[in-house]
């Protein structure tokens, strides 16, 4: 009987350490996974403050850019425009002269023809002689109002093929502005959700029915016993 109780202790015993340690190592295991659930929702937090300020720095990037681009456009238009107007005023001082070349042209002409129609009458040149001296000399003025216009034909396809030029140029110019462009950036990977921690089966504990089983057969093992050798003989007692 103290045998069953005492059997029953040790393991009552033993079952209450188990069961203290099994409590002690799911907590840990808790902590742990609690620790790594911060853990990961702090590297995702400051991922997502890296990715704003990426984003802040380029919005910033593109306003100072899309500014400078504006104000390098401008610039460019303005010396185009500076460029163009001189060619305008080129081809307006042309055209002046060559209108004063043309009447320069046609007033000489004009004073050649009188003085050869002077100098015929002088020698009595008259009829078609004289009208010859004069058709000669109007030849000569259209020749040299003819050379005048080509001339000035010349100019002007010129300087429209340098007004060209200077467009494309200043096209050109806008089209080798150089833009910085900035790589998407990839988006935060969210903290993965980290496993639950299982939850171990208790330690058993040593059945009290048992034990009480235990006691209760030990103490009619023992009474049959001591009722046995205690029982008397057919002969009388049985006496030592």
């Amino acid at each position: 009987m103290f045998s069953a109780a005492s059997s029953w202790s040790e393991q009552a015993e033993y079952a209450a350490e188990a069961e203290t340690y099994r409590q002690a190592q799911a907590y840990l295991a808790d902590r742990h996974r609690r620790r790594i659930e911060e853990y990961n929702n702090e590297v995702y937090a400051q991922d997502i403050q890296y990715a704003n300020d990426i984003l802040a720095y380029q919005r910033d990037e593109f306003q100072r850019q899309a500014e400078w681009f504006d104000e390098s456009v401008g610039l460019i238009k303005k010396d185009y425009v500076n460029q163009l107007g001189t060619l305008l005023l080129r081809a307006t001082e042309e055209a002046i002269a060559a209108q004063l070349y043309g009447e320069e042209a046609i007033r000489q002409g004009r004073s050649e023809a009188a003085t050869a129609q002077v100098a015929a009458a002088e020698r009595g040149i008259a009829g078609i002689t004289a009208r010859m001296l004069v058709n000669d000399t109007d030849r000569q003025v259209g020749e040299a109002l003819t050379s005048i216009d080509r001339n000035r034909q010349a100019i002007s396809r010129q300087l429209s093929l340098e007004a060209l030029g200077l467009k494309a140029r200043a096209d050109s110019a806008i089209n080798q502005l150089p833009l910085q462009t900035f790589q998407p950036i990839a988006p935060p990977t969210r903290a993965a959700p980290t496993s639950p921690v299982m939850p171990t089966a208790p330690v058993p504990q040593p059945s009290r029915g048992q034990l009480i089983g235990d006691v209760l057969g030990a103490g009619i093992s023992g009474y049959r016993s001591l009722t046995k050798n205690s029982t008397p003989s057919t002969g009388g007692w049985n006496r030592s």
